[in-house]
């Protein structure tokens, strides 16, 4: 059975909106409890729920004694205390809470002593602490959760260990815990899960990997031509929407992205440009071809027609709309940016495919004074060649922060993912990884397009024929283990890609395994670049 996490926090919220004691139902949120219910449902699909109110715990409401108030917050202090305020002065008649995760004695007490009304008729924990992405893929929204190569933000800690500790929760899983050895941070988390685990009992174990976004820089540097991917680069995917407000004579400022409520974009969503922008000439065509026949109403026979299939015309119209949209904008962007120049990709390919560092040198030169490139592109070239020789004796490095100085902050982000490297070599596994995809025929017929393999593939199809290193990647519990599991989370300590989401969909089409992954964030180049300062 393949483990879903949109499907499981779409459960958790059904269950809270089906036990009512009133048709008239109101769903309060917090600030994060509102992100993770739009990922999963859209507002109309609340509202057909006989919710008839969403609001935020903060806002003031009117006082509706017809209306049964269902309250979906995180345990913290600040929703806590608003909650509290509410209860002290009830708006509603009765009141279901539900709390997104273990909740602390103090905040329960809390919350009993400001009921004086006795409006509350249950208080219950729905673990869904985390921000599902796609089926595959979470997040917890955190950028920057260290502050040093092996230490934590004490918050960022916290709220990564609550978030992973709820997912197992939502999954029923009771997992052996693996982790990256050479990562202080990833066995920190490690060990403070093991140590909240209940014994799950004989049997078959599922698996939960705890990796670092150290041990692979070179993912978040490597351009990606996917759809969901180029847009998270282009525009920034902020939960589930895209920002449209600079796009030219744009409709819609925001457009939601949603794997599980668009069918276009689950199709096409890892699909490289070229693929897509054919895919989206023929929905172009199917739009022109569908409202032709609905535009001809000459006779009753005609009306019927349009009425029968009135529904596929809208879908057809909404995704045209959108998504036209959408890619145009990307294509503008592209051109504008000159994503596809060929000095950039020859670097690109240059540093994975040869030890040529005179060449690379001279190539770099050339990319990092081309001042028509974007400047984010000309950092992430440096940093990818600093990467690859950073650490090296004739590393030009000098030379890379002279040419970037009109960058801001190349300096500090230079200095931190310096610091933040695993080891001074780059990790060969990586360049090893990135150099078998490159040698493939396909990437060599589209090389402009990225066929970068993150270094996760060479981890999963290790993991799969039961050969991971447990002297790389050990058991917090020896005794605890669980050498080929059916079902594995993944979880990337500074953030995970959509490039690697996309790697995890592939292993679960074609492997015996169910995967997820999941990450403190998903990032794009500039999010990667402020996980870096930290």
């Amino acid at each position: 059975e393949m483990m879903n996490v949109v499907s499981a926090v779409k459960a958790y919220i059904d269950a809270m909106l089906s036990d009512s004691p009133r048709n008239l139902k109101a769903l309060i949120f917090d600030e994060e409890t509102a992100v993770i219910a739009s990922l999963v449902f859209s507002n109309a699909d609340i509202l057909d729920r006989e919710v008839y109110y969403l609001d935020r715990v903060e806002s003031q409401r009117e006082v509706q004694r017809d209306v049964h108030g269902v309250f979906f917050l995180r345990p913290c202090q600040k929703s806590v205390e608003h909650l509290c305020r509410e209860l002290e002065k009830p708006k509603y008649a009765s009141y279901d809470v539900y709390f997104s995760n273990s909740v602390s004695p103090a905040l329960m007490r809390q919350v009993a002593q400001a009921d004086l009304h006795q409006a509350v008729r249950k208080m219950e924990v729905m673990f869904a602490d985390f921000y599902a992405i796609d089926m595959h893929l979470f997040t917890l929204n955190i950028v920057g959760c260290l502050q040093g190569p092996d230490l934590w933000h004490k918050a960022a800690f916290d709220r990564t260990f609550e978030g992973v500790r709820g997912l197992l929760a939502a999954l029923e899983l009771q997992p052996a815990i693996r982790f990256q050895k050479s990562s202080g941070a990833c066995q920190q988390l490690a060990e403070r899960l093991a140590h909240n685990m209940q014994d799950g009992g004989r049997g078959a174990r599922p698996l939960l990997l705890i990796l670092d976004r150290r041990d692979d820089m070179l993912t978040p540097l490597s351009a990606q031509w996917t759809y969901q991917a180029l847009a998270h680069e282009l525009l920034g995917i902020k939960d589930g929407r895209v920002d449209m407000s600079r796009a030219p004579g744009a409709d819609a400022k925001m457009l939601a992205l949603s794997s599980d409520q668009d069918a276009f974009y689950a199709d096409n969503m890892f699909l490289t440009w070229p693929e897509l922008t054919s895919n989206i000439q023929k929905l172009s065509k199917e739009y022109v071809r569908v409202k032709s026949q609905q535009s001809k109403l000459d006779s009753l026979a005609d009306m019927k027609n349009f009425f029968a299939n009135y529904g596929r015309y809208r879908d057809v119209a909404q995704a045209a709309e959108k998504h036209m949209g959408l890619v145009t904008e990307m294509d503008r962007l592209v051109k504008q940016h000159d994503l596809m120049n060929e000095s950039m990709n020859e670097l690109a390919q240059r540093l994975v495919l040869t030890s040529d560092h005179s060449a690379c040198v001279t190539n770099l030169r050339d990319v990092l004074s081309n001042h028509t490139l974007r400047r984010e592109d000309r950092l992430r070239m440096g940093l990818m060649y600093l990467l690859r020789y950073g650490h090296s004796g004739k590393s030009a490095e000098p030379e890379v922060r002279d040419l970037l100085r009109d960058v801001p902050a190349s300096g500090q982000i230079i200095d931190a993912f310096l610091r933040f490297c695993v080891d001074g070599k780059g990790k060969s596994d990586v360049w090893k990884a990135a150099r078998s995809a490159q040698l493939k025929p396909e990437a060599q017929s589209e090389s402009a397009y990225g066929h970068h393999n993150p270094l996760l593939t060479t981890t999963l199809l290790n993991l799969e024929k039961g050969k991971l290193s447990t002297t790389d990647f050990p058991y917090v519990d020896p005794g605890v283990t669980s050498d080929r599991p059916e079902k594995v989370v993944v979880f990337f300590v500074g953030g995970v890609t959509y490039e690697e989401a996309k790697i995890v969909s592939f292993f679960n089409e074609h492997a015996a395994i169910s995967t997820i992954v999941g990450g403190t964030a998903v990032h794009n180049f500039s999010s990667f670049c402020e996980e870096l300062r930290g």
